[in-house]
């Protein structure tokens, strides 16, 4: 038998179904049964309360049978075949990573470039929560609508729990006059017996009973001296019915069941059946006492003391009393004067265990009957007949043999691969330790070059900037910028820059030093002040992230005539970053190209760069050599790759459906990371390569 998880993934649907309709088999004959005794309440409730108990039973039976593969009936269900496309499982292709771009190459080495930071674009994920929910399968969709109702009735309930204890708080006790008139009418014995409280609320319109261990009955502002002793004693005689029978505990667990089911539109009208059957039972108590037209009279006198005010009765969910909102007084009345009403108050002990049982051992009868997808070898195989459906047989037969010994050769591989794990495993605390030691090394180095140093004469600070320019025109700035411009600079690198960190930097006097500078000075600069310039525009508006204007400053450098070669390449590198930032694939695209093709070499940022853009293009065949080109690249740097790096590789395979490819990084990413979701996708890619090989089979038919 497969494992619990595999078993949901494939007979959830199914799971839901067998107790669908076992639920409604179950209600369904218990009130069609109830409903055949519409004058006999004793009866009624016999029928419905266990039955509706009998629901817990029933599910905890067929949940614990269908997870064993048990049943007593069972009835296959032929399924049409269905398409690979629609049920074979997906490929789980983590949301792109992030791209960041850095242009600290390309500006001045000032503190303002520094705390611009890095800019991350993303990529869109192709996979939205939307899309993945309609693929979601049916069964999880229905148990998540579930989930939802049943947190609805649960808060319905606390609700009402809530209520009940804000009236007991705000009820207050009976005056002297009222218990003695109380007493009188219910013997002391029996209010000590049933442990009964009474309290008088100004926020209910009829009494209620609540309480699951002590009962109080609470009634109305004025009721006791509205009514005569012969009503009053009708009500309590019907309260202490209720007492007596535990209907507030039962009525609990009937608000409970309800909130579990109640998604079955035949749990609700149980539920009101319910709720009417047992105030007929206390209506009973009473007529064994007092005549059918007097309670009637008692009973419409008690009502009209509320008409006057707002009745709470909604809110009170777990209380029981005299009225139920879901039962017309009119028709109450009519079934207390109704000569073929059954008066008895319960069934007979006898009857009443047999009809339990019953219903108890219908209930597991059902929980033991199923439907279910037939298996393959007991459909009918529908084409032709003879020596062309035995050819057919056989080559199903050869595939299935197939399928299994690619399982086992799958089986064989993933204890090759954990067990090349566990030796990859052992080589990284090797390398830890070794890691541990060169720290340590390279610490004490650290101290003994601090030391050294803490004897040496502090040096003169230069400003320093990052202009593109060979190392001999960089190696000395005074000799490059005129005197004029070497003093602006100083000022706007102090204001974008304080040396005393606990200045701020003031942009604005920066950016407006630099337009003055620009208007009096820029036909008259050399092309080193020029590029020095335009560096410190690029630093001031990456540091307010307006990367159009920091793009265009860019091509107003690549119009200098004597750039180093090096300089122009971190140009267009810087371009082709910030139109990436800006979205501007095709643009992006050119200026990584241009790089490309004056530089002859690849770069980390240019190849990731353009893959990113021409998948954001969809241009996924262009995409995937720059990616290859990047990782390449990092491998040789001595650099770790990440699994979001293998993974976006991995998705640019599945969705070039290069299998073997993505056959080839999924094994790898799992000796690296040994993540679920790369195990999953091994599957997935063995049995699309399966079916590939499956449908270059003629079909025989």
């Amino acid at each position: 038998m497969t494992g619990t998880f595999e078993m949901l993934a494939s007979d959830g649907n199914f799971m839901i179904l067998n107790l669908l309709l076992q639920v409604t088999l179950l209600l369904g004959v218990a009130v069609f049964l109830a409903s055949r005794f519409e004058h006999n309440a004793a009866t009624r409730y016999g029928i419905l309360f266990p039955a509706l108990v009998s629901l817990l039973l029933l599910v905890l039976a067929s949940l614990f049978l269908q997870f064993r593969d048990m049943s007593l009936v069972y009835l296959p269900v032929a399924l049409q075949e269905v398409s690979s496309s629609t049920t074979q499982a997906e490929f789980i292709q983590d949301p792109v990573p992030a791209m960041e771009l850095d242009f600290g190459s390309a500006q001045s080495n000032s503190s303002v470039s520094a705390g611009t930071g890095m800019i991350s674009v993303y990529a869109p994920d192709p996979y939205s929560i939307w899309a993945l929910l309609l693929r979601a399968p049916l069964y999880s969709i229905l148990a998540l609508i579930w989930v939802g109702g049943f947190l609805v009735f649960t808060l319905g309930i606390l609700r009402s729990l809530h209520h009940i204890e804000r009236i007991s708080h705000n009820s207050r006790p009976l005056c002297i006059q009222d218990r003695r008139r109380l007493q009188q009418l219910i013997s002391q014995d029996k209010v000590q017996e049933l442990r009964i409280g009474f309290r008088i609320s100004d926020q209910i319109t009829s009494p209620v009973l609540t309480g699951f261990f002590s009962s109080i009955i609470f009634l109305p502002r004025g009721f006791i001296e509205s009514l005569s002793e012969g009503d009053l004693e009708s009500v309590l005689v019907h309260e202490l019915a209720h007492i007596e029978r535990k209907d507030v505990l039962a009525n609990l667990l009937q608000k409970t069941i309800v909130a579990i089911f109640w998604f079955h539109p035949l749990i609700h009208l149980m539920d009101k059946m319910i709720s009417r059957t047992r105030e007929e039972i206390c209506d009973n108590y009473v007529l064994a006492k007092t005549e059918p037209l007097a309670y009637s009279e008692a009973l419409l006198r008690a009502n009209t003391l509320g008409m006057s005010y707002t009745s709470k009765s909604a809110d009170l969910q777990l209380a029981v009393g005299i009225f139920s909102g879901e039962w017309r007084l009119e028709q109450r009345i009519a079934e207390l004067l109704n000569d073929n009403r059954e008066k008895s108050m319960e069934l007979k002990n006898r009857t009443n265990q047999l009809t339990r049982a019953l219903i108890i051992s219908f209930a597991l009868f059902l929980a033991a009957c199923r439907v279910g997808a037939q298996d393959v070898d007991e459909q009918v195989i529908t084409g032709p007949s003879g020596a062309e459906s035995e050819s057919v047989q056989a080559q199903l037969a050869q595939q299935v043999e197939q399928y299994e010994l690619q399982t086992q050769e799958l089986e064989m591989a993933e204890r090759q691969l954990r067990q090349q794990m566990q030796e990859l495993r052992k080589e990284e605390e090797e390398l830890r330790a070794v890691e541990q030691e060169l720290r340590e090394q390279i610490k004490r180095r650290e101290q003994e070059v601090n030391s050294q140093a803490a004897s040496v004469p502090a040096r003169p600070v230069l400003i320093q900037t990052q202009a593109p320019l060979d190392q001999d025109q960089s190696a000395n700035l005074t000799m490059t910028l005129g005197p004029r411009v070497m003093e602006v600079i100083e000022q706007i690198q102090e204001l974008m820059s304080p040396a005393d960190s606990a200045v701020e930097a003031n942009m604005n006097a920066a950016k407006a030093a630099l337009d003055s500078l620009y208007n009096e000075r820029y036909e008259q600069m050399n092309d080193f002040e020029k590029l020095t310039l335009f560096n410190f525009y690029t630093n001031y508006y990456l540091a307010l992230e307006n990367y159009q204007e920091a793009a265009n400053i860019f091509e107003q450098m690549l119009d200098i005539e004597n750039v180093h070669d090096e300089a122009h390449l971190r140009i267009l590198r810087s371009l082709g970053q910030l139109h990436a930032a800006l979205e501007n694939w095709p643009d992006s695209i050119s200026y990584y190209e241009q790089w490309q093709q004056a530089a002859a070499r690849d770069d980390l940022v240019v190849s990731r760069g353009l893959s990113y853009a021409n998948y954001q293009l969809q241009q996924f065949d262009y995409a995937l050599p720059h990616w290859l080109a990047y990782m390449k690249l990092r491998r040789e740097q001595g650099e770790e790759i990440g699994r979001d790096d293998y993974m976006y590789l991995n998705g640019l395979y599945f969705t070039l459906e290069s299998w073997e490819d993505a056959l080839e990084t999924t094994k790898e990413m799992i000796l690296k990371f040994n993540d679920p979701k790369d195990w999953s996708n091994l599957r997935v890619l063995y049995k699309t390569l399966d079916e590939e090989v499956a449908e270059q089979i003629p079909d025989a038919a």
